[in-house]
C-alpha cells in the first residue's frame, strides 16, 4: 500500500483538495558492501543490508552523491568484509561485482 486518499472532500476540478496520507516506516540498516565507480576508487552506491534470521540479506542501495569524497574516506578502512550472508545484489550490468565491507551501522555521519 503506498497511502491513502481522504475521500470526504467534495470533487474540485483544476484544485488539488483531496489529501494523500503516505505510510512511512524506517529500518536500520548496515554497509555490507559498495559498488565503486568506474575506473575510480571513489564509492559510488552503499549497498545496505538488514539482518533477518541471522543471515545479512541485501534489501537496496543508496548513492553516495553529494558526498562522495568524504564517504570514500570514512569506508576505505572499513573495506574487504565478508558482506552479504544471504540475499546479495547481482553483478552490475558492466560485469563488475560488489567490494564488501565489514558491517558498521552508520547513523549520523554528518
Amino acid at each position: 500500500m503506498r497511502g491513502v486518499v481522504r475521500l470526504d472532500l467534495p470533487y474540485q476540478p483544476g484544485r488539488r483538495a483531496m489529501q494523500k496520507y503516505k505510510q512511512w516506516h524506517t529500518v536500520d540498516c548496515v554497509v555490507a558492501g559498495v559498488y565503486r565507480k568506474t575506473g575510480s576508487e571513489d564509492v559510488e552506491y552503499l549497498l545496505l543490508g538488514c539482518t533477518t534470521s541471522r543471515r545479512l540479506n541485501y534489501v537496496g542501495r543508496c548513492a553516495t552523491q553529494p558526498h562522495v569524497a568524504e564517504i570514500t574516506t570514512k569506508l576505505r578502512p572499513l573495506l574487504g568484509g565478508s558482506g552479504f550472508t544471504g540475499n546479495a545484489p547481482a553483478a552490475r550490468p558492466d560485469g563488475r561485482s560488489a567490494s564488501a565491507s565489514r558491517h558498521r551501522y552508520v547513523r549520523n555521519w554528518w
